[in-house]
């Protein structure tokens, strides 16, 4: 759960969605497309199976296969900390990390900039 999940009203925008995805039997996983809203940037990426190394879970290439109908759906909100992909200059939006979640199914994306403080998060929050 985030912080900013806690806040009464709080909507966050969604910044992205996937336009294609489609399995690449090369690769072993799912070759996607996002496009970023309002800017139109595109973003290529590739989801393979296998075992995650930061929480240890293991997804089969026929269970990331089975997941495709409902990756092609997935939207991309807006990150809790800032960082809008939108406003991200080209070398920032190319250092751009896109994670998949399979216990929630969705896409986020890790800011390349640092974090703010909680005053400017709290600022930016109670402001929207």
């Amino acid at each position: 759960m985030r912080f900013s999940d806690l806040l009464p009203g709080f909507t966050p925008k969604v910044v992205g969605r996937v336009i294609e995805a489609e399995w690449d039997a090369a690769e072993g996983g799912i070759r996607f497309i996002i496009r970023f809203d309002p800017s139109g940037r595109l973003l290529h990426g590739v989801c393979r199976a296998g075992s995650d190394p930061r929480t240890g879970s293991f997804l089969s290439e026929s269970e990331l296969r089975s997941k495709l109908p409902r990756f092609r759906d997935l939207v991309l909100h807006e990150h809790p900390t800032g960082g809008d992909p939108n406003t991200l200059s080209t070398e920032e939006f190319r250092k751009l990390s896109i994670e998949f979640s399979l216990s929630t199914f969705s896409l986020g994306y890790r800011p390349t900039q640092p974090p703010v403080s909680v005053n400017s998060l709290l600022s930016r929050a109670l402001r929207d």
